[in-house]
């Protein structure tokens, strides 16, 4: 049975047709292409590039912190956004040229430094200007994009987004995870991680031509003083908007307890690249198969309470992460991780919307700016607070019981997993203020 395009709901969503669907077309090819970028330039990629120059694990969380500090500069995105009536020129290239300062300014930096508490440093000072520039760019994307999905779309826009770039990004993912886990150990380990690094860049120069073509829409007029007092003083004064934060804050706090040390502690206790992206890319089967199950639920429960439905049912499965170890992680890592995928799928659905939930028509760049600065501001502290506690350890463990000892990170983990139902907790008890009243 041929299906007729104008019946399809995702060629309603994604079409060249339509300006709003063309939109939406350049705002999926960018999340899949900065999804690669990402892979490529970070998580166990970057994890192995720090250990092959000797960073310990205590030092990935102390470059990881600096950078995530750099985030705040989102602060004072509208004051140097808003002196432009047309962003794109402005935006691209300083996305383009933050991109080529984290993927290749950070390869030439150990052939330049040999001393290693320097490279920590300048590792840290590289990020750290990046993430800056990304930073001071925030509210700008969010102001242009949120003309492209309007609230009756973002329901199949986040679910059909997560499901295409899963895929796609996916088949990447496993394919370079078992190049990586073949030529570990080898002499030419290094040189595969910075090869995808300058893929990674190339990468991003392709994305940067895919940004410049969606229509640009008139902004506000810029305030002409007071832009730093308005970012704080318009969205606490929203009630709706300040209740969806402290969900969106308390997560954020959560979940970068152990951002900088879970992959560490994965590859240090013998989990290979193969396995961990094989499992990653799981996820886009479930994406896949189960997201027309989260949607119907979404649309009967609402989007703040299947957030909470799914942290809470997360809490349980989180404690268990908490026991992978050496011995064990062959059956209790893909266990625990499959199950968490398929909360994840309504977890990060309705999560994708949450920034959009109570976001007022009028003074949007102040709100993101607001919502950028604090859940960075949030992240920073999570990061820090993990740091610190695994540098007080000893080497990255405890002694409990007098003789037996226990991994921070496994512990930063336990503390997740009672975070979580408190998270939970706020969100239905004050879920009627968090709901939009239409």
């Amino acid at each position: 049975m041929k299906i007729n395009k104008t019946n399809s709901r995702l060629y309603y969503i994604y079409n060249l047709n339509d300006e709003k669907a063309k939109g939406r077309c350049v705002m999926l090819a960018s999340s899949l292409l900065s999804t690669i970028i990402t892979y490529f330039s970070s998580g166990v990629f970057y994890t192995a590039f720090m250990r092959l120059n000797d960073i310990s694990m205590s030092d990935m969380g102390i470059i990881t912190y600096l950078p995530i500090l750099a985030n705040c500069f989102s602060l004072f995105s509208p004051m140097f956004l808003e002196r432009f009536a047309k962003r794109r020129w402005v935006l691209v290239p300083c996305r383009l040229f933050a991109y080529a300062i984290s993927t290749l300014g950070i390869l030439v930096l150990p052939d330049l430094i040999n001393n290693t508490e320097k490279l920590k440093l300048a590792f840290a000072f590289v990020l750290f200007i990046s993430n800056a520039i990304h930073a001071m760019l925030s509210s700008g994307w969010s102001v242009w994009h949120v003309n492209f999905i309007p609230p009756e779309t973002r329901n199949e826009f986040f679910s059909f987004n997560q499901i295409i770039t899963a895929c796609v990004s996916g088949v990447v993912l496993l394919g370079s995870g078992f190049l990586a886990d073949a030529l570990k150990g080898t002499p030419y380990e290094l040189e595969v991680i910075k090869a995808m690094r300058i893929a990674a860049f190339v990468v991003a120069m392709f994305e940067a031509l895919v940004l410049l073509s969606p229509k640009e829409y008139s902004y506000e007029d810029p305030a002409k003083k007071g832009f730093l007092v308005k970012i704080f003083t318009l969205p606490v004064k929203n009630r709706k908007f300040m209740a969806t934060m402290y969900v969106i804050l308390m997560w954020s706090f959560m979940a970068s307890l152990t951002s900088s040390s879970m992959t560490y502690y994965l590859l240090d206790i013998g989990l290979g690249f193969s396995l961990i992206s094989a499992v990653d890319v799981s996820y886009s089967l479930f994406l896949l198969f189960i997201s027309p199950i989260w949607r119907r639920l979404l649309n009967r429960w609402g989007w703040i309470e299947t957030f909470g439905v799914t942290i809470l049912m997360d809490a349980p499965i989180t404690f268990l992460y908490s026991f992978v170890t050496k011995s064990n992680y062959f059956w209790i890592y893909p266990a625990v991780r499959l199950t968490q995928h398929a909360l994840g799928v309504g977890m990060n659905l309705s999560w994708a919307n949450l920034p959009y939930l109570n976001l007022p028509e009028n003074g949007k760049t102040y709100f993101f700016s607001f919502y950028s600065f604090t859940t960075n501001l949030a992240t920073f502290f999570g990061v820090v607070c993990g740091a610190v506690f695994i540098s007080i350890s000893n080497n990255g463990y405890f002694t409990i019981f007098g003789s037996g000892e226990i991994s921070a990170v496994r512990l930063l983990m336990i503390s997740q997993a009672i975070i979580q139902p408190m998270i939970a907790i706020y969100i239905f008890k004050n879920r009627k203020t968090i709901n939009p009243e239409s």
